[in-house]
């Protein structure tokens, strides 16, 4: 029987990957669990299940980013299963925006070191930056916060996580007032090309602790947290 891995690793030893925009990664790791078996509006559109992703390397001049690994991590049991036996070579993207990637090469490996079942309190940083979402009523423009000092970030992070677990999740969390002051600035990231620009998101990488129940706790570090997970923001990692 296929093992059921959450969350896996690949690491680009022999070549490194490049890209401009976070949604070419995205698209390279669609293709690479549909190939692994998972139907497509399982990875993607409004239906889609919980995972995410963050992209390990350095940046370059010109907005450039040179992978050095690749975290992908998922909630859902079924993108688990493919998680286990994805091909690196069929996780590739070609965009329209001028980015190719191929991962073929890369070297996989289950993540281990893993959130224990019963814990209730976790301390953990981000592998990708989190976004918040700002209130939105109807059809309106989907905006985010660039500013968390006037956000109840608490009840802005619980409420993502559970609309993507479909259920009100019994979780806090918490950040230093003096880590939020000093380490709170937002960073950019350019996710796609739309009408000749960037279109940027801003994200924040401060360390923070959840409280809550034990499945609660270990739903979010594998499905991500805050808005546009799947996009590639907010992939927790544990602190070491």
């Amino acid at each position: 029987m296929t093992p059921t891995v959450f969350r896996i690793r690949l690491i680009f030893n022999y070549m490194r990957p490049q890209f401009r925009f976070l949604d070419s990664v995205n698209a390279a790791v669609v293709a690479g669990l549909t190939e692994a078996g998972v139907p497509s509006e399982k990875v993607t559109g409004r239906e889609a299940g919980p995972w995410t992703f963050a992209v390990g390397g350095f940046s370059k001049r010109g907005g450039v980013t040179v992978m050095s690994g690749l975290t992908i991590s998922t909630a859902d049991a079924e993108i688990a299963r493919a998680l286990a036996g994805l091909d690196p070579a069929a996780t590739r993207a070609r965009s329209s925006n001028g980015d190719e990637l191929d991962f073929a090469g890369a070297d996989v490996s289950a993540e281990l070191r893993l959130p224990h079942e019963e814990v209730s309190e976790l301390a953990v940083a981000f592998g990708s930056p989190f976004a918040v979402m700002k209130p939105k009523t109807g059809r309106s423009k989907t905006r985010f916060h660039d500013d968390l000092g006037s956000v109840d970030l608490s009840a802005a992070l619980r409420a993502s996580v559970s609309a993507r677990a479909g259920r009100e999740v019994d979780l806090e969390f918490h950040v230093d007032p003096l880590t939020l002051a000093v380490n709170g600035r937002r960073r950019l990231v350019s996710t796609r090309f739309v009408r000749n620009r960037r279109i940027l998101i801003p994200a924040f990488s401060i360390p923070l602790t959840m409280r809550g129940r034990p499945e609660d706790i270990r739903f979010a570090y594998f499905a991500g947290i805050g808005a546009k997970t799947r996009g590639g923001f907010g992939c927790p990692v544990m602190l070491q």
